[in-house]
């Protein structure tokens, strides 16, 4: 189980309030209408269900709708999942000691060098699972922050205290799985150099820090970050 640690502030983003406004009532109606046509959905099928076993005349209808109904109800929870986890992002590889918080606490100024918001961090999974350092859940936000963080990623790069430590999304398991296909598939895909030299093509995972493979990660992740 997760705990809470501690919370880490830094200066004001240079983000507009418009913006931000924009930003939130936008996410806030598109997460809304999707909670609302599962949930009628949901609704609709469950009485249905109801209806047919006080009938008790249509078992095979009624085994679709019992169906349906456990397709709606994971549909339901992958959206609560990721409207849970959308301005999220996961640290890898920074020890639990004082001097893993203080890489951690760098890494934030590299990619947040504006500062300017409330951070909560949290160690997520089991401890000591591996002899591996739990990874790090960074609760952002906004969006916003999240996204320009992510931009910063890039300034990482052959900073020798940052080699071992990757970010990534805090994705739901399902993203996870669709993730790590994606990776695999872009790994086998081969096309025509200019040459006619047959050359691999390699899609870098762009919300990572690292060209690691990210079905690695999702790996650990499923069973610890959900």
């Amino acid at each position: 189980m997760a705990t809470k640690e501690n919370n880490a502030t830094v200066p004001q983003p240079e983000v507009t309030l418009a913006e931000l406004k924009q930003l939130l009532v936008s996410q806030h109606a598109e997460s809304s209408e999707k909670l609302t046509k599962i949930g009628d959905r949901l609704e609709d099928m469950e009485f249905r269900i109801v209806a047919l076993e006080e009938q008790q005349e249509h078992v095979i209808t009624k085994e679709q709708l019992q169906k349906t109904v456990a397709e709606l109800k994971a549909d339901f929870e992958e959206e609560r999942y990721r409207l849970i986890k959308r301005n999220n992002l996961i640290v890898f590889g920074i020890e639990e000691n004082e001097e893993g918080e203080e890489i951690l606490q760098k890494l934030v100024q590299i990619l947040r060098p504006g500062g300017g918001f409330t951070m909560d961090q949290e160690r997520v999974g089991q401890e000591g699972k591996n002899g591996k350092p739990r990874p790090v859940r960074l609760v952002l936000p906004n969006a916003i922050v999240k996204r320009n963080m992510m931009a910063n990623l890039k300034n990482l790069k052959h900073k020798e205290e940052f080699k071992s430590i990757q970010v990534v999304q805090d994705l739901t398991r399902n993203q996870q799985k669709v993730r790590s296909a994606e990776y695999i598939k872009s790994k086998l895909e081969v096309g025509t150099g200019e040459k006619g030299n047959r050359v691999k093509r390699v899609k870098l995972d762009a919300q990572s820090s690292s060209s690691r493979d990210p079905s690695n990660r999702s790996a650990d992740m499923e069973t610890d970050l959900q």
